[in-house]
Order: C-alpha cells, then structure tokens, then sequence
C-alpha cells in the first residue's frame, strides 16, 4: 500500500467514526433520565462497567461526564419530587432500579433506547442496612450521555461550586444538574456538577469509611484522656492551695503541661485527615509524636516567662492554620476530630470544630505582644477565618470580632462594665459587616456568608434562632457535649469569682485573667452564632482552662488573696 492510499484510509475512517458517534455541538439534549438506585455503596457502582463507561466519556462533551460521591444533604427522595414539578419535568424520566448493581446497566439500556442522546444520570437514593452499619451515608452519582460509546480508562470526578471539593457533589446539585443539561437555568438551589480532570474519588470513599469506623472510638479515647487531666490538675490546685507541702514543686513543673497538650492533641487529630490510611497502626503513632513532641518543644520556653509557652503555642498554631487554608482546608473531609466535610456541614473552608482553635490560638500569641500588635495578630486571626478565600466562615469571624473587642477593653480598662460591653458589641458588629460586605461584593463563587448577606438564609434572629436549636437538639442527643457548652460560662464565672486556688495566679499575673475571661466569653458567642453548638464552643474551653491550669498551678497557695 502506498502512502497516499494509507493516508486516504485513515481520513474515511476517521470520518466514518466521527459520523457515527452523536453530533453533540450541533444537538442539545432534550430529555434527560435519572436512574434511581437504592442500597448501593459508591464504591460498588463504580465498578459496574456501564457506570464505568458512562464516567469516562470524552471531556470534550458539552454535558458533564464523572462520578462522584454525593452527600445527601437533603433526601433524594425531596429533590426528585422538586424534579419532577420544576421547569424540566416533562422531560424527565424517573426510572427506579429494583434490581441488584449489577444489571443497572441493563435498566440503563431499556430506559435509553429510544433517544440516542439523552442525558442519563444515575444516582443512590439511600444506604442499604449493611452501608448503615458501617456508617455509609455517602451516595453514588454517576452522569454522561447515553449515545456515547466511547467511555474507556479510569472514571472522572466530579465537582461543583456548592462543594469546592473534586469528588464531592451535594445532594442539592441534582436538580439544577439536569436544569443546566437542558439548557434551562438552575431554579432550586445548588449548582450544576462540573467534570475534572482528576479521577473518580474511590480512594476518598475509602478513607471516608476508615474515618468513620475510627472517629469516634479515637475522639472518646482523646475526651477521656482530657477529663481525666483536667480532674488531676483541678485535684492538684486544690491540694497545692491548701497543703502545699503535699504537691511538691517537681510533681507540679510536670503535670503542669497537661493543661498546654489539649492543643497539639487536637491540632494532630484534626492533621490526621491527611493521612492516606486510617488505621490504628497509622493513627495511634501519629497522634502521639503530634502530641508528645507539640508539648516538649515548649518546655525550653518555660524560663523565659509564664506566658512564653503559650505565646508560641498560639504562634505555631496560626501558622499551621495558615498552611492548611493555603491548601483549601483539605484535611477536613476525613479529620478525627469531628466535623467531616463529607457529612455535609460545611463543605469548603475551616470547619466550626477549629474556631475555638485558631482564635484562641490569637489570643495566646497575643499574651506576649503589646495591646497594639496583640490586637494586629487577632484581626490578622479573624481574617484567616472569616475571609472566602481562606476560612469563609462568618461565625467564627462573628466570634473572632468578639474576642477582639473583649481583649482590647480588658487590657484597657481591666474590667468589662456597661460601657466596655457596648464597645465589644460595636467592635463585634463592625467585624462582621466588614467581613459580609466582603462576602458579598468580592468576585468569586459565592459562599455562605454571600447567600445571609444577600437575605437569601434568613433575618439574623432567625439565623440566631436556628442555631440555638440546633445546638439544643445536640445537647439532647449527647449528653455529654453538656460539658463544653456550659463549661466556658463556668469558666467566665471562675474568672470573674476566682477561688482561693485561682486568685493567687491572677494578682501575679493580671493577664491570664484577661486571657481566661477572653477566650470564656468568646466561646458563649460560638455557641449563640454557630449551629454545632458545643462543638464550636469547646475548643475556647479547653484553651481557656488550659491556660488557666499551666499558670494557676505553680501560684497556688503562695498569696492568700481572694482577688486580684
């Protein structure tokens, strides 16, 4: 054969090929079908081929191509209802596949003969009791073209604006999805998914499940752990302030430490979400070195001051949360720490868990620092929190606004009268309108905080109301989040009626207790404008009554003074 005839032979064929598959530029979908499956994990209907095939389509399609896992935010039951009365509805058909995942490809086939073109989507309805007992609640999506024959390799993921996440699609975005297929526009909230060019977040699924299984046996060994040091240390102030002949100085230079280690231990289990593996094996070693060394490194400081340990503390903690807003906060889709991304909280920027982390982590670095730059470090603290480029979360720059004002009146006036509780209120509602205006006017997707300033979420009452019941029915389901939601109030009394073991540390070092009232009173605002409740509250607990202890303990029992 010649080169000539070669070339001709290979330019029919391409032309015989390109003829055969769908004429998708000049043909726009008319009809879409939706699959529904019931009981099947993500990870067993990628690994059907047809759903395989139907996730690896050519890119260059104007209609997405991918799977992903989709959290159910809302029931998908609810969302086909909504499907089925919105603007698309007759063009859409609703099939339910009462079969096993395996012959969705042939429920696929018989509801798409017809149409060579349609837009199929695929997607999981509810868990099956087996996925529930293994804590499942993720669902599969799975979107392409019917008439497309040429889907080979490895799936794609999805993505959309309402997640920010590759791989993760909310419940939401189903029937805008299809809205956008059929070139209407999107009338129900969510977004239309998006293909990448990443593949299909199978190994996500499985870390997810790994998190899940581990959680919360990690977090209620971490909690214990934590109760029990706090009861020691309480026990060991009292003794020291009463007899301190029985808790000797090197007994109280050791245990004094406990009440700094809260900090590295949170800060590793929330870093454990990097991990590409969650076992025991991995996660037990790392959360010790985490801790262990996050703790020793500040012994050295000790010499140099009360406050030395916990200025640096809060310092590396700020640049840790700086590193992990730099790379989108991606720890918190598998974190131990509670609060998974993957459970549709909060899906893109710093997760509530963490506020009273990193603005508590402002107000240590703070203790070291002049009334000027202490005040510098927490704006700089509540920008990297409340700003939709870095943390996008209005409520911890609610409370970061908070502990500003809180912080600056105390070290001012010393005292928080009617007068300082009005300039707080004014410095925490100009925070928060500086950071909604933000939200609102800057380019960019839009985030949480656009959607409350734009009214679209609420009145602020409202906002506040809803918050406090959902914090309530949390406290009603577990009991013991009682204690980091009632505990900062304890502790703004503690420092406001400091006993005879506290008083001694708060005449000698007036600070902590502008330190311990900051960060108590800051926790009672996480709670009010938070809807996790305790969960935002605790870690400004913990930070607060940590500090108290690291300082308290040594002073115990050397004034007899009721009160600074």
């Amino acid at each position: 054969m010649t080169r000539g005839a070669f070339r001709a032979l290979v330019v029919a064929s391409s032309l015989i090929l390109l003829t055969a598959a769908p004429a998708r530029a000049g043909e726009p979908v008319t009809e879409a079908v939706v699959v529904v499956v019931r009981g099947v994990s993500f990870s067993d209907a990628i690994q059907v081929p047809r759903l395989r095939q139907l996730a690896s389509q050519q890119p260059t399609l104007a209609e997405p191509s991918g799977a992903a896992l989709l959290v159910p935010q809302e029931p998908l039951d609810e969302q086909l209802e909504r499907l089925v009365r919105s603007p698309v509805g007759d063009q859409v058909v609703v099939v339910e596949h009462g079969g096993s995942v395996g012959t969705v490809g042939a429920t696929i086939g018989r509801a798409t003969d017809d149409i060579q073109t349609e837009f199929v989507v695929v997607v999981g309805a509810a868990p099956s009791p087996a996925m529930s007992e293994r804590k499942d609640a993720i669902l599969p999506l799975v979107v392409g073209l019917s008439g497309n024959r040429w889907g080979s390799g490895n799936p794609r993921a999805l993505t959309s604006d309402s997640t920010r996440r590759v791989g993760v699609v909310s419940s939401l975005d189903l029937v805008p999805t299809i809205e956008d297929a059929l070139s209407f526009s999107p009338s129900l909230p969510g977004s239309p998914v998006e293909e990448t060019d990443e593949g299909a977040p199978i190994a996500l699924h499985q870390r997810y499940l790994q998190m899940r299984r581990l959680s919360v046996p990690v977090q209620a060994a971490a909690w214990a752990g934590v109760l029990i040091a706090g009861l020691l240390l309480a026990a060991l102030m009292f003794l020291r302030a009463r007899r301190p002949d029985r808790v000797p100085d090197a007994v109280v230079g050791r245990f004094r430490w406990l009440g700094l280690a809260v900090v590295p231990l949170v800060v590793g289990m929330y870093a454990a979400g990097h991990l590409s593996t969650l076992t025991y094996a991995t996660v037990v070693p790392f959360l010790a070195v985490v801790t262990i060394v996050g703790t020793a490194a500040l012994v050295p400081l000790a010499r140099r001051g009360a406050f030395a340990p916990i200025a640096a503390l809060g310092a590396g903690v700020l640049v840790l949360a700086l590193v992990e807003a730099a790379l989108g906060w991606s720890a918190a889709l598998t974190p131990l720490v509670g609060g998974s991304q993957l459970d549709g909280g909060r899906f893109f920027g710093m997760p509530n868990v963490l506020i009273g982390v990193v603005i508590g982590a402002g107000g240590y670095a703070a203790t070291r620092l002049s009334i000027r730059w202490g005040a510098t470090v927490l704006v700089g603290a509540i920008l990297l929190v409340g700003l939709p480029w870095t943390g996008a979360n209005i409520g911890a720059a609610v409370a970061g606004s908070a502990a500003l004002g809180l912080w600056v009146v105390l070290r001012l006036r010393g005292r928080l009268d009617l007068r300082g509780l009005a300039i707080v209120a004014g410095v925490t509602i100009a925070g928060t309108a500086l950071l909604l205006a933000i939200h609102r006017f800057a380019p960019g997707t839009p985030t949480h905080g656009t959607r409350f300033a734009e009214g679209s979420l609420g009145g602020p009452l409202d906002v506040v109301a809803d918050r406090l019941e959902v914090g309530f029915e949390l406290l009603l389901a577990s009991p013991a989040a009682w204690i980091p939601a009632v505990g900062p109030v304890v502790l703004a009394v503690l420092a406001a009626r400091p006993t005879r073991s506290i008083a001694p540390a708060f005449w000698a070092e007036p600070l902590l207790r502008c330190l311990v009232l900051t960060l108590a009173l800051t926790g009672v605002v996480a709670y009010v404008v938070e809807d996790s409740g305790a969960g935002a509250s605790g870690m400004f607990f913990a930070l607060g009554l940590g500090a108290l202890f690291y300082v308290s303990l040594p002073l115990a029992g050397s004034q007899d003074r009721a009160s600074p």
